[in-house]
């Protein structure tokens, strides 16, 4: 495992050694025993299961180019020495290569943090504004446009090129047809599309589908800039041209939850049915090619298809959640995660299941990736002490990497041993003493 340091964590550490230096110093002085007092300690503790439980590090997307560099985009909302919103780089072998803080605005925990890329390799991302007020219209920019969503292109080496606003509210982002298309929310609930132009960032006239959705994945973008969309309420799947006007319509599978499309503008279809994962893929023009179905996990377990990627050979790999029936009538229910390879004919390669630690942040963001290898990148969602991490899987789903960045946790954590075993040890050398003494006196 390889393990880095970013900045943030650096002058925290710095200033925990500070104030151990400190601390001993006036233990010295005063010459007491403990190093800080028993009401200071518990305040800490305190202090530390708050961190713990109620301020967590948020991740984003992650997206790897055609390079084999991964990208993460994290939000550190409480404990940022400057900007709060990061995207962290990885190179092909697993090594941190940057962090770079952006003054972006503030999104809310949890909403949107979206990471997109071209062919030359420059990193596109786009969030929700802040909803102080749960209205839609949440600030306009200099032109007096509404402005719901900020995108921004972002090179290689973290360099930010352009910036701008959208009237959508961010759901999906990505670069084909040769635009970087938003496909959001509009404030009536329809699809609302918007293109950006790749080398300036200038926005075209956004277009307003008349398609409901409802789910993270549910509309994407082809090769030529043709919008896809499922609609869960009549069980269709639908294409448009980038003008709005509608090219097909055909049936899909029940509980569809994610479509997605290939270099050849082969569209993928993943979702459920009758608690199997399954998963279509149709041409571009809507026939259906091939249709599987399988069950990573039995015993009565829904299986679902939250996420697919393309690799260059035509492999599709599905990330989906996995809901398990309760035991008893009243139980909680478990979640847990998978992750399966399929072949350009439809055939189920492999599957892993408990891939995710958080299986749920699935629904929320993209936490897995292919390169045009097809090698896996996967992200654990912060669960390592609340930091990332990043596993590298090869075609056979097997590990070749894991780079971990530590979080906020895992600092407080040593700390608060340190603190204890330091205002411990003392204490025991002393009944220790205390015990020998009454055994030289018998």
């Amino acid at each position: 495992m390889k393990l880095y340091f970013t900045a943030d964590l650096w002058f925290l550490i710095i200033g925990f050694i500070i104030f151990f230096a400190a601390s001993f110093y006036e233990r010295k002085k005063a010459k007491t025993k403990s190093l800080i007092t028993r009401d200071a300690f518990f305040a800490i503790i305190f202090v530390y299961l708050v961190v713990i439980f109620f301020i967590p590090v948020i991740e984003g997307d992650l997206t790897v180019d055609n390079d084999g560099n991964s990208y993460i985009v994290i939000e550190n909302r409480y404990f940022s020495l400057r900007n709060k919103h990061k995207i962290m780089k990885f190179d092909d072998t697993g090594r941190l290569k940057w962090v770079k803080g952006y003054p972006f605005d503030a999104s809310a925990l949890y909403n949107a943090k979206f990471l997109t890329d071209d062919e030359n390799s420059n990193i596109y991302i786009g969030f929700e504004r802040n909803a102080e007020d749960n209205s839609y219209l949440l600030k306009r920019n200099a032109d007096g446009k509404p402005a719901y969503s900020y995108l921004a292109k972002v090179d290689s080496d973290g360099k930010v090129i352009w910036d701008a606003s959208s009237v959508a509210k961010v759901n999906a982002m990505q670069a084909a047809g040769g635009k970087l298309r938003l496909l959001g929310i509009s404030e009536s609930g329809d699809i609302a599309a918007e293109a950006f132009g790749l080398e300036d960032g200038e926005s075209g006239q956004p277009l307003f589908v008349p398609v409901r959705f409802g789910y993270l994945n549910t509309v994407c973008v082809d090769e030529a800039g043709d919008i896809l969309c499922l609609n869960n309420i009549t069980g269709t799947l639908s294409k448009f041209t980038p003008a709005g006007d509608q090219l097909w319509v055909t049936g899909m599978t029940s509980d569809a939850m994610v479509v997605v499309s290939d270099r050849e503008s082969n569209v993928f279809v993943g979702g459920g049915a009758l608690r199997s994962a399954a998963i279509q893929k149709y041409n571009p023009d809507g026939a259906v090619l091939w249709s599987t179905t399988f069950q990573p996990v039995e015993s009565g377990a829904s299986n679902y298809i939250l996420d697919i990627s393309i690799d260059y050979g035509g492999n599709a790999y599905a990330a989906g959640y996995v809901r398990m029936s309760a035991a008893t009538e009243g139980q909680i229910q478990e979640g847990s995660s998978f992750l399966a390879k399929i072949s350009p004919a439809g055939e189920l390669l492999w599957v892993k299941t408990e891939v995710f630690p958080k299986a749920s942040n699935l629904f929320r963001y993209k936490q897995f990736d292919v390169d045009q290898s097809g090698n896996v990148y996967l992200t654990d969602g912060g669960s390592w002490f609340g930091g990332t991490s990043l596993t590298k899987l090869d075609t056979e789903g097997k590990q070749i990497w894991k780079a971990v960045t530590p979080g906020l946790n895992l600092v407080l954590t040593i700390m608060v041993l340190a603190l204890a075993l330091l205002n411990l040890i003392p204490k025991l050398k002393e009944k220790h003493q205390i015990s020998v003494k009454s055994r030289a006196l018998k």
